[in-house]
């Protein structure tokens, strides 16, 4: 018998990944807002109690940190009251939940070194406070969890939208100034190997708990865009900017690289980058 996935989000970044890159052992139910609106706490315990799935995934989320600042109920509704939810409906029906977290959970202070899972959580803004409620009321109320922390995720998504690289390529084609922050470091991660990681531990024996996925290497955006565009052969200069140049409402961790001590390294941001772009010719 197949093992049962429920995962919301499927048409995002991650979610895409997990959908295409699910094993043979596993049956899909793909959930997205035009099936229903997570918001709707009647009908997502219906269609939980319904569908009985042993696993559900949740990459759902209030990803806009600039809207997160002024729509922070929302943001906390979104990011942390439905996951808790959801962990107290699977709790009752004997399924697992899987909660999707990020490195803006941390404050940047580790200057130097990769963020570990066990690294204090100090979200400079409101987005990470909102990620890391999530994270707080799923272990609280999940006798078997697991919360895995991404960081600056890219790939294929059917909404296009939210994506670093294609910002930045579409920019450049359309002879658009780049300016791009170069005082800013991450790992940047890719979504499908990020998603064969999450079925490596859920289909593994890996505990329950907290684990940090990403490829491996760090960079500044700044580099990251110049990488994006001698790929793809786009002769077009990057201006290096400070973030304090950057008009914005959300402070921002200037540090956030992730590892693992439990799981071991993807391979680097910059191999994974080159698949992404050759590829996937859509981009």
């Amino acid at each position: 018998m197949k093992m049962r996935v429920v995962i919301t989000g499927a048409n995002g970044q991650l979610g895409t990944a997990l959908v295409e890159n699910a094993p043979e052992n596993v049956e899909i139910v793909p959930h997205t807002r035009e099936d229903f609106d997570l918001r709707d706490i009647n009908a997502l315990e219906r269609f939980l109690r319904e569908t009985s799935p042993f696993v559900v995934i949740n990459t759902a989320a209030f990803h806009d940190t600039e809207a997160c600042e002024t729509e922070f109920e929302e943001a906390l509704f979104v990011n942390a009251i439905i996951p808790t939810i959801m962990a107290r409906i699977l709790e009752k029906i004997g399924g697992i939940v899987v909660f999707i977290s990020t490195d803006y959970v941390f404050d940047g202070e580790k200057r130097g070194e990769l963020y570990l899972e066990d690294d204090l959580p100090n979200p400079l803004n409101r987005y990470g406070i909102s990620k890391l409620a999530g994270e707080v009321g799923v272990s609280k109320l999940s006798a078997k969890f697991y919360i895995f922390r991404l960081s600056s995720l890219f790939g294929k998504t059917t909404k296009r939208t939210g994506n670093f690289v294609l910002k930045i390529i579409e920019k450049a084609t359309k002879g658009k100034p780049l300016r791009v922050v170069n005082d800013i470091f991450m790992t940047p991660t890719y979504a499908p190997d990020a998603a064969k990681r999450i079925w490596e531990v859920l289909l593994g024996n890996f505990s329950p708990g907290v684990y940090h996925v990403s490829n491996s290497g760090i960079t500044s955006w700044f580099d990251f865009a110049k990488e994006i565009l001698r790929i793809k052969g786009i002769d077009k200069d990057v201006m290096p900017v400070s973030h304090t140049e950057i008009k914005t409402k959300v402070k921002r961790p200037l540090w956030s690289p992730l590892g693992s001590k439990y799981l071991s390294p993807l391979r680097h941001w910059g191999e994974a980058l080159k698949e992404y772009l050759e590829v996937e010719s859509w981009t």
